[in-house]
């Protein structure tokens, strides 16, 4: 991972931080855990595909050990475009109040403005 895309997952995981710590302040306890369910469900879709696809590969590079070199160019090609489509998939299939909750934050609505249009 080069050092810029390591300090952009850096930033990008304290601005969720943020997010979730002002989401509990100003939510109840039963909102909040329904926005971060959502947001836990957002995360580990995300992360599924990696997950499976590189599980995947190295067993098949195990089962078929003289072909490796040829299972990992076609996987990890492969994976690059399947993973375009998984993130813009899970923009739509899952998190959907994540993304909501998201979008009303950064657009520095009044927090009782916010939940309003959460949870209504």
């Amino acid at each position: 991972m080069s050092k810029i895309s390591y300090l952009g997952s850096i930033n990008n995981k304290i601005q969720n931080n943020e997010m979730l710590m002002f989401a509990q302040r100003i939510m109840t306890k039963k909102q909040f855990m329904e926005l971060y369910k959502s947001y836990k469900q957002l995360f580990w879709f995300q992360l599924s595909l990696p997950i499976g696809a590189v599980l995947i590969i190295a067993l098949l590079c195990i089962i078929f050990k003289p072909y490796a070199e040829i299972i990992i160019a076609f996987g990890l090609t492969l994976f690059i475009f399947l993973f375009i489509v998984w993130i813009i998939l899970s923009q739509f299939l899952v998190g959907r109040l994540w993304h909501k909750y998201v979008k009303l934050y950064k657009s520095g609505k009044h927090p009782n403005v916010i939940i309003f249009d959460l949870f209504s």
